[in-house]
């Protein structure tokens, strides 16, 4: 028997590093040939979630703000003009396994997953309102209403997603524990290329979401009413 805990990491904006660590102790006897057994007992589910703090930022010029907009994935290929605000958020995901192996008499391995942690947390939220603007005008006052309407969405979006993944893992552990493979070093990748399959499409989903549900916040009709409030605009 070997126990195999493997890590996989995205921060999206997005970097995807996997990391494995393995300890071996000592095999109990092989399991008879043919299918591997049942599951003895449900895997352990823990999924990590954090929403913030939420900090301002006052000190960068719009010229800033436009060239940090500009920097962003989801803004390639879009104009950006004068930045008078801007809401920064990096979604942080991981999600690592611990599986027990065991052999099989014919040969091959049986992996159970025994315990799934994922985490899914924004860390940190910027909110950011170019320097230009005096704390007390109105466009100032009207632009960090508008940055929090971001971080509003953003909130609503992601709490209504986590009770999708941690639906979606029990589902995909159901469907897939344990895993019958050829060897410890397939034992060792197994779970997670199935919860792969599960979590990646799911991901960029949620950010699709998260970015549509933002965008219509940034329609030319709602900057017009907002500066309309502002007759120093």
């Amino acid at each position: 028997m070997a126990l195999l805990t493997t890590v996989g990491r995205r921060a999206l904006r997005m970097v995807v590093p996997v990391l494995a660590v393995f300890w071996a102790l000592a095999p109990p006897q092989a399991l008879a040939a043919g299918d591997c057994a049942p599951a003895s007992e449900q895997p352990k589910v823990v999924l990590v979630s954090g929403f913030g703090p939420v900090r301002q930022n006052f000190t960068r010029s719009g010229e800033d703000l436009a060239a940090l907009l500009r920097q962003r994935a989801g803004a390639a290929g879009r104009p950006v003009g004068h930045t008078v605000g801007l809401t920064d958020t990096r979604l942080d995901y991981q999600y690592s396994t611990r599986v027990r192996a065991v052999p099989i008499a014919e040969g091959g391995v049986c992996a159970y997953l025994l315990e799934l942690s994922i985490r899914l947390r924004y860390p940190l939220i910027t909110v950011y309102v170019a320097r230009e603007y005096r704390r007390d005008s109105c466009p100032f006052r009207t632009a960090l209403e508008h940055e929090y309407g971001h971080v509003a969405r953003y909130r609503q979006g992601y709490e209504g997603f986590l009770p999708v993944i941690k639906a979606a893992a029990l589902q995909a552990i159901a469907l897939n524990n344990p895993l019958r493979v050829a060897s410890m070093a397939q034992a060792r990748e197994a779970h997670v290329e199935r919860l792969r399959a599960v979590f990646d499409p799911l991901l960029e989903t949620f950010n699709a979401e998260q970015r549509r549900r933002n965008l219509d916040l940034d329609t030319p009709e709602n900057y017009a009413r907002e500066r309309a409030r502002c007759p120093d605009w």
